[in-house]
């Protein structure tokens, strides 16, 4: 499963936030994600003007969630 969230890196003296999709095992934990600073290389998109709207509110839902941290080690974890 996956979805999208605001990720956050730890020695971002800035504490900019991004926006990325990240993803989950069976048991709906977090394991893994795509680097925020690529996944708008691509653009944003999808097939139909649907879809794209669908994408925009996950897109918003994120801002629901949890921030994750993204360490220096390239670990995450949701921040407390």
């Amino acid at each position: 499963m996956w979805n999208y969230r605001v990720f956050r890196y730890e020695q971002d003296e800035e504490n900019k936030l991004y926006i990325s999709e990240c993803y989950y095992d069976d048991k709906k934990e977090l394991k893994g994600y795509v680097s925020p600073l690529d996944i708008f290389n691509k653009g944003l998109w999808d097939e139909n003007l649907d879809g794209l709207r669908e994408v925009l509110h996950m897109l918003l839902q994120a801002t629901t969630r949890p921030i994750i941290i993204i360490s220096e080690d390239e670990s995450i974890r949701e921040e407390s």
